[in-house]
């Protein structure tokens, strides 16, 4: 099975990033159920890999906080954009988090890759080329910004592929600590 952790958000919050999803041409939209943020790519294991990574994700000990998502942004390069993407603010308690899922998967026997972490949500991808629009597009929602969410838990995801494109079925949940005063 193909897998991934991530942020799964609130609905209020995939509908608030669907309102952004228009107004480039050739853009492949993701559906709003698929909203998340990837903080590490698993890749395909087997069911014994699975049932380790989740013996080593349930033992992450990690306070809740605080995030904000704010302007926009795209990979690739403006003649051949690949995606179309929502930022945060910088935030080291979500650097912090990644770090220690990826040590937690490490130990596990996962081998993550080492491009440097740079977190976002898709909005859409493309395939071809020229996309009419895109840099009105990032002009027209670079001061795009939402009110902080509380970040309470982080997610084991499963990824479907599918000629229609992914889906995405949690298949754990491993919820942060609430902070005391």
């Amino acid at each position: 099975m193909r897998t991934f952790v991530g942020l799964a958000l609130p609905q209020p919050v995939r509908d608030r990033l669907a309102l952004l999803c228009t107004g480039v041409e050739g853009a492949r939209w993701i559906s709003k159920e698929n909203f998340h943020l990837t903080l590490h790519f698993i890749g395909e294991v087997d069911l014994d890999m699975a049932e380790e990574i989740n013996a080593n994700l349930s033992r992450i000990d990690f306070p809740t906080f605080e995030l904000s998502l704010n302007g926009v942004g795209f990979f690739g390069k403006p003649e051949k954009p690949r995606a179309v993407w929502v930022g945060t603010e910088i935030n080291p308690s979500l650097n912090d988090l990644q770090e220690r899922i990826g040590n937690s998967l490490r130990r596990a026997g996962v081998h993550l890759e080492g491009r440097k972490f740079k977190p976002h949500i898709t909005l859409a991808r493309f395939k071809h080329v020229k996309h009419p629009g895109l840099e009105a597009f990032i002009q027209r929602n670079l001061i795009f910004q939402m009110d902080p969410l509380t970040i309470d838990n982080f997610v084991l995801f499963r990824s479907h592929l599918g000629h229609t494109g992914a889906h995405y079925e949690p298949l754990a949940e491993y919820p942060l600590q609430a902070i005391r005063n």
